[in-house]
This record gives C-alpha cells, sequence and structure tokens, in this order.
C-alpha cells in the first residue's frame, strides 16, 4: 500500500471504532431514557455509519478499493466521530441522572399518594364513627330540656343548650372533614357549568336562610366553565357562604362575581365588603382548621376553603386571596 493509503486504512480504522463506542453509548441510553425509538435510531445510525467503514476497510485489504481514500474528507470524518463520542458521553450521565430522579420521585409519589389515602380513610372513618354518638348526645340534651326545662336550674339549662351548640358544631365539622377527605376521591366528570346560575342559586339560598339581611348581589351574567357540576358547587357554594357569613355586621353586604382576564386566562373572583384580614396570613386560610377567626366572632369549621382549594387544585387551577383588615375581601380561583 502507499503511504497515502496507509494513513486513510488507519484513519477509517479509528473512525470505526470511535463510531462502534458512540453506537454503543447510545444503545445504553435506549433503556435509560422515555424516548426509546429516537434513541435505538440514532444508535443504529451510527452503528451503521461504522458498518459503511468497515466495508471500505475490507475493500483496502482485498484490494477490491482501488483509489485511495481522500485523507481530508477521512480526518473530518473522525473527527465528527469524536466529537459525537465527547457529546454523548457528556450527555450519558445527565439523562441517567435524570431518570433515575425521576424514578425516585415516581417511587415517593407513590409512596405519599398511598399516605394521603390511608390519612383520609382515617378522617372519613374517624369522622363517620363521631357523627352517631354526637347526634345521640345532641338528642339526649332536647330530651332533657323537652321534659325538664320547668324544674331545671337556669345554669343548668345553660349548659345544656351550650352542648346542643357545641354538639351541632362537632357534627358540622365531621360532615366537613368527610368533604374534605372525599374532594380528592372519586372520578371527576367534565360539563359546561353555568357560573352565574350556580351563584344566582346559592344567593337565593342565602337570602331564604336569613331573610331580614340587607346584602346586594352582583352577579356577571353568562359565565361558563368546565369542571365537574358537584365539586365546583362545592367551591362556589364554600366562597358565596364565606362571603355571606363576614359581610354580617355590615349595614349593607355587597357580594360580587365575575371574571377577569390574566394574561390570556380566565379568573374568576367573589369579592365582598366583609371584615377582611391580615393579607399576610392568606395562605393559612387555606388549610384545614386555619381559621382567622374566633368562633365567638364568626361561627364555621375552618373546613370549607380547605376542600375548595383542593377541588380547585383537582381541576388543574389555583385559589387565592386578596383583603385588607375592615375593607373586604376577594377570592380568585383559575380552572382548566
Amino acid at each position: 500500500m502507499e503511504i497515502a493509503t496507509i494513513s486513510a486504512f488507519l484513519i477509517i480504522l479509528i473512525s470505526i471504532v470511535v463510531q462502534f463506542a458512540a453506537a454503543f453509548i447510545a444503545f445504553s441510553l435506549v433503556e435509560v431514557l422515555d424516548r426509546q425509538r429516537a434513541w435505538l435510531l440514532i444508535a443504529l445510525a451510527i452503528f451503521l455509519m461504522a458498518l459503511r467503514r468497515s466495508i471500505t476497510i475490507i475493500g483496502l485489504i482485498t484490494g477490491s478499493v482501488t483509489r485511495p481514500p481522500d485523507i481530508a474528507a477521512e480526518l473530518v470524518a473522525l473527527a465528527t466521530s469524536v466529537l459525537m463520542v465527547i457529546g454523548l458521553s457528556k450527555i450519558a450521565p445527565l439523562f441517567k441522572s435524570i431518570q433515575q430522579s425521576r424514578d425516585f420521585l415516581e417511587v415517593h409519589t407513590e409512596e405519599l399518594e398511598a399516605s394521603t389515602s390511608e390519612l383520609e380513610t382515617v378522617i372519613y372513618t374517624i369522622s363517620g364513627d363521631l357523627h352517631t354518638p354526637i347526634q345521640h348526645i345532641d338528642g339526649y340534651a332536647d330530651i332533657l330540656l323537652g321534659q325538664n326545662i320547668q324544674k331545671l336550674d337556669e345554669r343548668v339549662v345553660d349548659y345544656l343548650r351550650r352542648i346542643k351548640t357545641e354538639s351541632k358544631r362537632m357534627i358540622q365539622l365531621t360532615n366537613n372533614m368527610v368533604r374534605l377527605s372525599q374532594a380528592n376521591r372519586g372520578e371527576m366528570s367534565r360539563e359546561t357549568i353555568n357560573m352565574s346560575a350556580l351563584v344566582q342559586e346559592i344567593a337565593e339560598q342565602c337570602r331564604r336562610g336569613e331573610p331580614d339581611r340587607s346584602v346586594d348581589f352582583e352577579i356577571t351574567s353568562g359565565i361558563f366553565a368546565e369542571g365537574d357540576p358537584v365539586l365546583i358547587r362545592n367551591v362556589i357554594e364554600n366562597l358565596i357562604r364565606n362571603a355571606w357569613k363576614f359581610t354580617r355586621n355590615e349595614p349593607v353586604g355587597m357580594i360580587e362575581f365575575g371574571v377577569e382576564d390574566h394574561k390570556g386566562k380566565t379568573v374568576f373572583y367573589i369579592r365582598d365588603n366583609g371584615v377582611g384580614f391580615n393579607p399576610s396570613l392568606a395562605t393559612r386560610l387555606f388549610k384545614p382548621l386555619g381559621r382567622l377567626h374566633s368562633q365567638v366572632e364568626y361561627e364555621g369549621t375552618g373546613i370549607g376553603l380547605a376542600t375548595a382549594a383542593r377541588i380547585v387544585k383537582r381541576h388543574g387551577g389555583r385559589i387565592w386571596a386578596e383583603s385588607e383588615p375592615r375593607i373586604g375581601a376577594t377570592f380568585y380561583f383559575t380552572l382548566q
């Protein structure tokens, strides 16, 4: 062989070794990454390139290739192969690390979901177990008040009435705890919901419950959303009744429902002119039992907004609140 041919032979041989190394690295990524087909095609392409170079080597050895290869072209091919190996060797550990992290997250996500499901089951069971004895306590207090109220001391009557008040609150709390646990359970349906009509219906229920109150509702008409009708009703009911409760001390309450456009996304809001709250405490609102006002000031269990937040999250949205003390509050939420 001529010197040029021998040089080309060595360059091609090195290129083959480098290309086979690149193919091996690419094949090693096939089982690691999600896009297995794409990496398999890349590995096969590199392998075929190496195979083609091997045929050239065989031709040089057997003499079937009479024209000496272009050394400059072979050097470019070698440089390309080397860069390919360097690139693949750099990204391979990164991709493997990403996959390991993904596997780690999947395992821990499954564990977290199992723990959450178990906790929700415990809450559901305990709430159910408490419900019946609390009802019995309320019933016994009713019996004592109904049959012996004239014979009982005023202080005893007051205690019995307190027992009834607290037992009703406990029944409401257990019911709300069950609703909170159910907010993450079951299948969700997707339907078009007339949000304006839903708000109007709940507003009428509030008025019938306290007909002596003066509250103006400003409800934007023609607002629709996609979601689970039962769950979205729960969200709207919690937010409207929350606004209704905290406007109690206003001479004329105001509750407004509408939508705003935030960077192309529809944001629903419910605004009131009630007591408001310290904005630095806003994140506590959506945690279970995260009350900002005492039971003496405003009744409630501290579960409603937490339930609403879970439902909104299940719909791929988010919920937040803005307020100032004694000015009122606005609750915003999005849905997907």
